[in-house]
């Protein structure tokens, strides 16, 4: 089969424009805001840059924050717990790592959240994107977990 340099410039031109179209695409998106973070490249940080870790979230437990979404009215929760999740096993990976815990937040039972990322908004940590999950009612509202695993 033949075929003609007009047809093969114009192939391999589409070829080189499909192939160059996921580099542009993935330039694009790490001059995002939080792309690395998304990619996971880094940690989570706030918008003041503060790192999003145990040692960070201990310093505000029984302090409040601020729970927003789309479709949802701003309400306040209280970081109630911060757990430690690292493995006992001596030689695991996270035997010496701050990256394996948990955050319990109790918030009022009248306006409760389904699973979702909602916008959390802190007076000193500033303002960061996070995974909640309702875990259980409690005597002052619904706890809400987030969980943060980075091997």
């Amino acid at each position: 089969m033949a075929i003609s340099r007009r047809r093969f410039i114009k192939s391999g031109s589409l070829v080189v424009l499909s192939a160059g179209l996921p580099l542009k695409v993935a330039a694009e998106s790490l001059n995002r805001p939080g792309a690395l973070v998304e990619a996971g490249a880094i940690g989570p940080t706030t918008t003041n840059g503060s790192k999003l870790n145990l040692s960070t979230f201990s310093k505000f437990v029984k302090t409040d924050f601020q729970l927003s979404g789309p479709g949802v009215a701003t309400i306040r929760a209280r970081l109630v717990e911060v757990r430690d999740l690292k493995s006992q096993e001596k030689g695991s990976v996270n035997e010496k790592s701050n990256e394996c815990f948990s955050t319990v937040f109790v918030a009022s039972a009248s306006a409760p959240l389904g699973q979702g990322t909602y916008t959390v908004e802190h007076s000193s940590l500033g303002k960061f994107s996070m995974f909640l999950v309702p875990s259980r009612r409690s005597p002052n509202g619904i706890q809400y977990e987030a969980v943060f695993n980075r091997l």
